[in-house]
């Protein structure tokens, strides 16, 4: 187990901010609550993936609904809606969980997940459920390896705690999650997958955070050193530059439905002068375009930063004019195997194109 320093710890939210695809929350609110637990003396205690317990209890904990600034709330009554969730599930079940999974990568469902580990004394494990941010609850490593998702808490920031303890899907989860965040300000949390130490160490991405951590870390060092951050983003985490360009015409989002659907349009500079980039998002972005062609798609990771500075820009923030580099990243062979294919791909999204691996396009 290791006691995060404040430091350490917005590494990894930044991190998993570049990694989020756009999506996974603000990361300004995930600095506010990493903020506020280490100034109540109560900081992140990362638990290491070897250091699961096999009959220890854990349980994942995120907020789902539209991405949009809308449908953001005081990051306090975020921390308490989900500290509701996790502690209704624990009422319901009659358990005491260990420890706190990442449903996915992002700077405000990170930063707020482990927010609320360390206010309710709990470890935060070094894992990650997706790898990435995703859109609906079943596009989870859980689905894939055939988890259970009930029983769910889903709270509201009306104080509402509602309990499934059956679904006949977890696409009907999804439905049911999506339409209550729609009539609760696009917006609940959620405490799902409820797992011993034994499954959850087959059903997750390991020592996820830490990776994360190594891109977050890059990023800062390079601003410190004067060195290319968007250069030593990719090196630490072996990915790939898709494009660098200035954000132009096109690019527009709606919120619809508890999604947040948008475009980014771009056009070069540097060595991409004269050619231009586009982006489609529903809350992460799935597709890409490169000069009218079709690009790399999910699963694999289509990340936006600052050129200047490598800060990561989640959706819909991309505003005509910024200086954008775009990066790749190979999707977790999680999503590489059947059964994830089959729920993270352009089809899916309903676009009429093969998913090409990005290794085989960069």
């Amino acid at each position: 187990m290791r006691v995060l320093s404040k430091q350490e710890a917005i590494d990894i939210l930044v991190g998993c901010t570049i990694l989020g695809t756009g999506g996974g929350g603000d990361l300004q609110l995930g600095l506010d609550a990493i903020d506020l637990c280490y100034q109540q003396g109560k900081p992140v205690k990362l638990l290491g993936f070897d250091e699961i317990n096999d009959q220890g209890n854990y349980v994942t904990a995120g907020l789902t609904g539209a991405i949009s600034a809308d449908a953001l709330l005081p990051v306090e009554q975020e921390l308490s809606m989900l500290a509701d969730a996790v502690k209704a599930l624990e009422e319901h079940m009659g358990v005491n969980f260990d420890g706190l999974v990442s449903t996915e990568y992002g700077g405000g469902n990170t930063g707020e997940g482990m927010a609320a580990a360390a206010l309710l004394d709990k470890y935060y494990v070094d894992c990650d459920a997706a790898g990435r941010a995703v859109p609906l609850l079943q596009h989870s490593t859980y689905y894939i390896t055939d988890q259970p998702m009930c029983p769910v808490s889903i709270t509201t920031q009306y104080g509402d705690a509602n309990i499934i303890t059956k679904a006949q899907s977890d696409e009907r989860i999804e439905l049911m999650a999506r339409a209550l965040a729609a009539a609760s300000g696009n917006l609940v949390a959620l405490a799902d997958h409820p797992i011993t130490g034994k499954n959850l160490k087959t059903s997750v991405i390991p020592s996820a955070l830490s990776y994360a951590e190594e891109l977050g870390k890059a990023q800062r060092l390079a601003l410190e050193n004067s060195t290319d951050p968007v250069q030593d983003i990719i090196t630490a985490g072996q990915g790939y530059l898709l494009f660098r360009g200035v954000v132009g015409e096109g690019t527009d989002w709606q919120t619809k439905d508890g999604f947040t659907f948008g475009s980014v349009c771009t056009q070069g500079i540097d060595e991409f002068n004269r050619q231009h980039f586009k982006l489609w998002y529903q809350n992460e972005h799935m597709m890409s375009w490169k000069n009218g062609e079709i690009f790399v798609t999910c699963p694999d990771l289509m990340c936006v930063v600052d050129n200047k500075t490598g800060h990561p820009i989640t959706n819909p923030n991309c505003k005509e004019g910024d200086e954008i580099a775009i990066l790749g990243f190979k999707a977790n062979a999680f999503w590489r195997t059947d059964k994830g294919f089959a729920i993270l791909n352009p089809r899916f999204f309903n676009f009429d194109v093969e998913h090409q691996p990005i290794e085989t396009l960069c």
